[in-house]
């Protein structure tokens, strides 16, 4: 188990390219997980990667707390979202 030594006035530099998410390249490259470059950079952002669940149970939380905020600031994607993940869920 690594020791995060950072503090609140560390800087954490990310490129872009670092944060992208698709279903072809990206998830051939991170083994099938097109999400996994930002859940990897919002893991080591967050110090959470050692975790359960590589951090993802962390950051899970921490949306789950920012959902009202997210739903009010942009309902109409929030709300498509909703849908297509209920439609996969049944699609089971």
């Amino acid at each position: 188990m690594t020791t995060d030594t950072r503090t609140l006035s560390d800087i954490v530099v990310v490129h872009s390219s670092d944060l992208h998410i698709d279903d072809a390249y990206t998830a051939r490259t991170w083994g099938g997980d097109g999400t996994a470059p930002l859940v990897a950079v919002l893991e080591t952002a967050r110090g959470v990667g050692d975790g359960p669940g590589g951090g993802r149970k962390a950051l899970g939380e921490e949306a789950a707390r920012n959902l009202p905020t997210i739903r009010r600031k942009c309902p109409d994607d929030f709300d498509a979202l909703a849908r297509r993940v209920e439609a996969a869920v049944r699609a089971q």
